[in-house]
């Protein structure tokens, strides 16, 4: 489990607090700022929930997507020992197939995560028929209830469009449907869905109400949703990110729905579940004027939060019409421009008294060191002649209806007649005008590797300048924390290599960007190399084919690994780091009873260590290792040819040595330097202590040649890393020192085991997990000819965060998910841009290794850019970490105090906790004087964007004390021309509902 800090610990004590103290209605918001941890609060209030309870406490997880689900999930799950965590959570995430399924069988924790258009047949008067498989268990339940309803509905009514795997379905849950109890709570269900009297049949009854199939779909799985929730009774039900399905807590109008909805939120029980509600946009905290004209009342979405939280009887409208009045004395004194009079300060204080029983949010603004952490850095975008000619083709391109819309489209999207595809009614109706003189990107310029000389649009040739391609080639980021001085392409850069994450409005250009910078540092490093496109993906570099040194150069050698530690040097100096690394082995050799000597026998690496390794004693667990690893692999070919390496090592490995050469010791020396293999494997030795032991050696070896391997195994590093005629494994060899390997891999292991709670072989997994997506592909449309016969261009140092195409070394091509892009994007290594839209915006963590977001396109409202930026500023991100690494004084005490074997990042958060930390916990993980992320927003010329951007910033300051008020920009207008906007002033004036801040004020 993460451990609670003191102010996530107060917000643990007042959820729990609330659920004791009310019985009709226990209902708790919890709405800390973007980043802060909710679901770590959400995750200990579980825990103590279960603690003692003598049965297994049943949550339902309900969120708006499965992206954050699975994130998420986990998480939860957390509380139990990772082998106990299958046994706990219920695969299945529809409820309306769980009266037919396995139950989880843990005894003390039973976790269901859900999705409300998944799960809830009937919203919004809108009717879902659901998946195969639903609609599969009711035609088998029916056939067993009412066999009669196929004569007058047919018996396709419930098949829909399902046709390949229909009668299978149906067989598989016939079998289920044969239980008495099923059948009975089905039939009983469904009978109260439509209201019957004891006397009353079912089929007059359906005749009477003409209902279409879809419709009849729908009651039937709806009987189904509230029959689960009955029949499994959650003690607490969880509503993540639920401003995304608002609708959830709001008075439902429809009958079949309340059913439903109404029994997840424990409506008219006398036991009803808890709901702890988490978001930090749980109402809409900013409302435009035009917003409010049209409806869209903040003022009332907030009272009626409160009302709802309070349990929605009579006794919560009064406590709604209490909370109106304090709220209205607050205005007048705002409308003054008083926000700190007594007046102010005696409404204030009756508002905290009202909230705080319901709902907690903590705020970084609480803290004083917690204003904004960002660094506004404005990027020129001038405006070139090709671009006015894109725009021209475009609005000629575009009907009549659609060409108002050719300005937002051209100022976004690059390229948007060879981007934009079917996903735009404004492209499928258009009709490609005269391509003369209109800049292109062509199948044949892809084909040759010919990227355009100025891409024709002012923002992407703004991104290059921020991305040049010589630097996103750098196949993996810096340490904060570097061991040595970094030397190479790591150190040859002006400025440092950063990941950005990338926001726009229109959902086209995530994949243009992804294309365009893909595609920019290809042409930048293979355009000479004679090779088709195609083939770049195809040539392996790394491939187990006759390639003994492969063995060496990814083996995590367990001899290499136990016995040299380079951090044992306690030095920078890289030669006193060589010379110390090189006393290890010395000593390590000389155990073993094998000396350094000119007339010893020359040995290659690959034969000289897996002699050493019998000699240690860990062949044994080696050999099965490596033929486990190749039963996995599987994959002809490259299967094939690691079986012969390994008949030809294992050979090798049962002859004995007595000496080596000092050139060979030397090379000895390099591979525990600098082997990739070896630096993995010393690595999560500091994080595991079994890594190549005999128990993880396996999932060890697994992350280093399925993993980084595969990782490597790219013609762009191939072509960037090689000085002249060296050899790729050479090369490999000398960047791992280059770049500080170790060191990033240390930072990243500490990382993850905090950030995600992962232990031993967990982490060898997801550091193998994160090195795997190799690259996605994006279509474009030709500008002459067929419109439809697109091409696609390679996304993988940047990738759109949308569902697109991953190709993998394993399987071709395949769907990618977006948990597997946040994944790969949370490690050092590729790909280094994220672009996305909204669906980035909320939820979802992307803090690890970036700390440097970029507005493509800003968003309308200062609530919106939290949401943008608190995807950055969470707990340990980069701009946090590296503040801390590059205290001296911090640094230093922990190379000092570090002990041997130990992860140099788990004594530097150490130290850094003891000095650094304060009362509250926010710092310095929060927190962190001169950790500053960096936001990038484009000055194009006759563009608001910079100026928009200033604004917003001051409205966020302001729009915390317009709080429940109405008009709220008026009023907003009014404070800024009345109040002095500084952080104190706005500290003192805002409602604080942080149970640590108010306790300790």
């Amino acid at each position: 489990m993460t451990p609670l800090k003191p102010f996530q610990e107060s917000t643990v004590r007042s959820v729990l607090a609330a659920f004791r103290r009310r019985k009709r209605a226990r209902r708790f918001l919890v709405a800390d700022e973007v980043g802060l941890g909710k679901t770590v609060v959400a995750q200990h209030v579980v825990q103590r929930m279960a603690e003692g309870l003598g049965r297994p406490l049943v949550v339902f997880y309900m969120c708006s997507n499965l992206a954050i689900a699975r994130q998420n999930r986990r998480k939860l799950l957390e509380i139990l020992p990772s082998n106990e965590r299958e046994d706990a959570d219920c695969p299945i995430d529809r409820l309306s197939l769980l009266p037919a399924s396995e139950r989880p069988t843990h005894k003390t924790f039973h976790l269901y995560s859900l999705t409300p258009d998944t799960s809830i047949p009937i919203r919004k008067r809108h009717r879902r028929d659901g998946r195969q498989e639903e609609r599969a268990l009711v035609h088998a339940l029916v056939e067993q209830v009412w066999p009669k309803l196929f004569d007058e509905w047919g018996k396709d009514v419930f098949q829909g469009s399902a046709s390949v795997n229909w009668k299978h379905n149906v067989k598989e849950q016939r079998s289920k449907a044969t239980d008495s109890g099923l059948r009975e709570a089905f039939k009983a269900s469904v009978r109260q869905e439509f209201n019957l009297a004891p006397y009353q049949q079912l089929l007059p009854e359906l005749r009477a109400r003409e209902l279409d199939g879809l419709e009849l779909i729908s009651h039937l799985r709806n009987a189904l949703a509230a029959s689960a929730v009955e029949e499994v009774k959650p003690d607490l039900v969880i509503f993540d990110e639920f401003q995304r399905f608002r609708d959830l807590i709001e008075p439902q109008q429809d009958e079949a729905a309340q059913r439903v909805i109404g029994r997840l939120r424990g409506d008219d029980s006398d036991d009803p579940p808890a709901l702890l509600l988490l978001s930090a946009t749980p109402y809409r905290l900013y409302a435009r004027r035009w917003e409010e004209e049209t409806g869209t009342s903040h003022r009332a979405e907030f009272f009626e939060l409160v009302e709802f939280l309070y349990g929605g009887d009579a006794a919560a409208k009064r406590k709604r019409k209490q909370a109106e009045e304090a709220f209205s004395k607050l205005e007048t004194e705002l409308r003054k421009g008083q926000p700190t009079s007594a007046e102010a300060r005696a409404a204030r204080n009756e508002v905290e008294s009202l909230l705080c029983p319901i709902v907690s949010r903590t705020e970084r603004a609480s803290h004083d060191d917690g204003w904004d952490h960002f660094e506004t850095r404005p990027v020129q975008a001038p405006v070139a002649p090709e671009d006015l000619t894109v725009f021209k083709h475009l609005s000629r391109s575009l009907d009549d209806t659609h060409r108002p819309d050719a300005v937002p489209y051209w100022t976004s999207i690059p390229l948007p007649m060879q981007t934009m595809g079917n996903h735009y009614v404004a492209w499928k109706s258009a009709t490609t005008a005269d391509t003369h003189g209109t800049p292109l990107l062509s199948k044949e310029m892809r084909d040759g590797f010919e990227a355009p000389d100025s891409w024709p649009h002012p923002r992407l040739r703004a991104l290059q300048e921020l991305a040049p391609a010589t630097q996103l080639a750098i196949p993996w980021l810096s340490p904060t924390a570097t061991w040595w001085p970094l030397r190479g392409v790591w150190k040859s850069q002006e400025s440092p290599l950063r990941k950005l994450l990338v926001f726009s409005r229109f959902r086209a250009v995530p994949q243009a960007i992804a294309a365009a910078l893909s595609f920019d540092l290809e042409a930048e490093l293979l355009g000479g190399d004679r090779m088709t496109y195609e083939d770049v993906s195809r040539r392996k570099l790394l491939s187990a084919t006759e390639r003994h040194p492969l063995l060496g150069l990814f083996h995590p050698s367990p001899f290499l690994v136990e016995k040299t530690d380079p951090l044992e040097a306690r030095s920078s100096d890289l030669r006193v780091i060589r010379r110390e690394v090189r006393r290890q082995l010395k000593k390590a050799i000389s155990a073993l009873g094998v000396t350094i000597r000119e007339d010893a026998p020359s040995l290659p690496i690959w034969k000289m260590l897996g002699r050493l390794e019998r000699q240690a004693g860990n062949w044994r667990w080696i050999q099965r290792g490596w033929w486990q690893l190749r039963r996995e692999i599987a994959t002809g070919e490259e299967d094939a040819g690691l079986a012969q390496l390994l008949t030809d090592w294992g050979e090798e490995a049962e002859r004995s040595i007595h000496s080596i050469k000092p050139a060979s010791f030397e090379l000895l020396v390099d591979y525990a330097l600098g082997s990739p293999g070896v630096a993995l494997g010393r690595a999560l030795l500091r994080h595991w202590s079994g890594a190549v032991g005999e128990g993880g050696f396996a999932n060890t070896l697994s992350a280093s040649w399925n993993g980084l391997r595969n990782y490597l195994d790219q013609r762009c590093f191939y072509s960037l890393l090689r000085k002249g005629k060296e050899s790729y494994p050479d090369a490999i060899l000398r960047a791992v020192v280059d770049g500080n390997l170790e060191a990033v891999l240390d930072e990243h292991l500490w990382l993850i085991s905090q950030l995600q709670s992962l232990s031993e072989d967990e982490l060898a997994d997801e550091l193998r997990d994160g090195l795997t997506i190799k690259s996605g592909r994006f279509s474009f449309h030709p500008l002459q000819g067929n419109r439809d016969d697109t091409f696609s261009l390679r996304c993988h140092v940047a990738m759109p965060f949308v569902q697109s195409r991953v190709g993998t070394l394993e399987r071709g091509e395949k769907p990618i998910r977006t948990d597997e892009m946040r994944r790969a994007f949370n490690t050092p290594f590729w790909p280094y841009v994220l672009a996305t839209t909204s669906v980035g915006q909320e939820g979802l963590d992307f803090h690890a290794w970036c700390d440097t977001l970029v507005h493509w396109d800003l968003c309308r409202n200062p609530v919106d850019l939290e949401q943008r930026e608190g995807r950055i500023q969470r707990f340990g991100g980069l701009s946090v970490r590296r503040a801390i690494a590059q205290n001296q004084q911090v640094r230093q005490q922990a190379m000092t105090e570090r002990r041997l074997g130990e992860s140099l990042w788990a004594r530097i958060a150490a130290i850094a906790n003891d000095t650094m930390g304060d009362a509250s916990g926010l710092a310095p993980w929060w927190v962190c004087k001169d950790g500053k992320v960096t936001r990038y927003v484009f000055d194009v010329p006759t563009s608001e964007q910079k100026h928009w951007l200033q604004w917003m910033k001051e409205q966020r300051l302001l729009y915390r004390l317009a709080l429940g008020q109405p008009n709220q920009e008026d009023l907003i207008e009014i404070l800024s021309c009345k109040v002095e906007v500084n952080p104190e002033t706005i500290r003192q004036a805002v409602a604080n509902l942080s149970p640590w801040f108010r306790n300790n004020r």
